[in-house]
């Protein structure tokens, strides 16, 4: 076996997604873009059938890969960037993120389309098959994607003289939650975004948090949260003290959710050193000091840095692009748990959990436990 193994809990996910639902009160959007964060998208939204309300995604590839495993609603996050891509997600059936006149337009003209594919492909047209389902995503201060001021009021207003598209959500993302009173003034933000929306539309699915929302009060959760790095056993930074679990004497702030992956590589190669380097550069070791190889490198995800986080030992070099030389002796074939906790990984390699989990879990053979 030459690849790093990932193994990962379903039952870990499932227990974290429960904790969310019920920590919320509201509906749970379970975000599985980027493979579920390198987890499996397929394989998370199985799990999560029975517990998850809908599903989110980033693009209309990973939206297929997720409907092979369940029948739930799928919101795409990112607007269509082409008139093509806004079809391929109405001809889909997922829920398409319109941010701008130009993705209301993209919307209306799916909606065209669908119209006249289905009265060329069916004697009996049937209605629901013809709308195209929208959630609309307004700028509370982000400013990555969204629409907000004239452009939110023009958004609505072509929505709402459109037929064939229906308008069901709207939503946006803080911008963070730390100084608190920022994360306030983007509540309100949306709040009013929401009172304009629905005096064209009516009531409308509202959602606003993502994971650091969603530890807020209940006064950030709205409709619905969405979940993606508190699914898999993590906390954004800043967000403990706020849904923490206290146990013990001392009282002890313990994380709710707990991590569902850990990452295990192979000892490959044990020598003592004699002369000349230490992998590529010019490090040189001790005589008789004595080195092992894993097979987990920065072609599996872990940073091109001596000090990159990997557990289980100590780099003595830097990392190769499949193995990693190491310090002390380990015996050929030996398995070595080389990323326990993606938040110690990601603070020894000075990055964050979502993106070593993401690297290192793509890049492994999974393994379900």
């Amino acid at each position: 076996m030459q690849k790093t193994v990932a193994k990962i809990s379903l039952l870990t996910i499932r227990e974290n997604a429960v904790f969310w639902k019920k920590h919320s009160g509201v509906k749970l959007c379970a975000v599985v873009k980027d493979d579920a964060y390198g987890h499996g998208a397929a394989e998370v939204a199985a799990a999560l059938q029975n517990i998850a309300d809908c599903f989110a995604v980033s693009n209309i590839d990973e939206a297929v890969a997720v409907q092979s495993a369940t029948d739930k609603d799928i919101l795409i996050l990112t607007p269509p960037a082409t008139d093509e891509e806004a079809r391929e997600i109405a001809l889909r059936g997922c829920i398409m993120s319109v941010d701008s006149a130009f993705t209301a337009c993209a919307a209306a003209s799916s909606a065209d389309f669908l119209k006249k594919l289905f009265s060329k492909n069916s004697r009996e047209e049937r209605e629901d098959e013809t709308f195209v389902r929208v959630h609309i995503k307004t700028n509370t201060g982000m400013n990555r994607f969204g629409c907000d001021g004239a452009a939110f009021t023009r958004v609505c207003e072509l929505l709402k003289n459109t037929s064939g598209v229906r308008a069901e959500g709207i939503f946006s993302h803080l911008a963070g939650i730390q100084p608190r009173e920022n994360a306030a003034a983007q509540r309100e933000i949306f709040l009013r975004q929401c009172a304009v929306a629905e005096r064209y539309f009516g009531r409308l699915t509202r959602h606003l948090s993502a994971t650091a929302g969603a530890c807020l009060s209940g006064d950030y959760a709205f409709d619905m949260v969405r979940i993606g790095l508190g699914l898999y056993g993590y906390l954004p930074e800043g967000c403990l003290p706020l849904a923490a679990v206290k146990r013990g004497r001392g009282g002890k702030m313990f994380s709710p959710v707990r991590p569902a992956m850990k990452a295990y590589a192979r000892c490959i190669e044990s020598r003592t050193y004699k002369s000349g380097f230490i992998g590529y550069g010019a490090n040189a070791g001790e005589r008789g000091e004595k080195l092992h190889a894993v097979n987990a490198g920065y072609g599996g995800g872990f940073f091109r840095k001596q000090k990159n986080g990997m557990g289980g030992g100590e780099n003595a070099a830097l990392p190769c692009m499949d193995c990693s030389i190491r310090y002390g002796f380990q015996p050929r074939g030996k398995q070595i748990c080389v990323m326990k906790n993606a938040e110690e990984t990601a603070r020894a390699a000075g990055t964050i959990p979502y993106e070593v989990l993401c690297a290192v879990g793509s890049h492994a053979e999974r393994e379900y436990i």
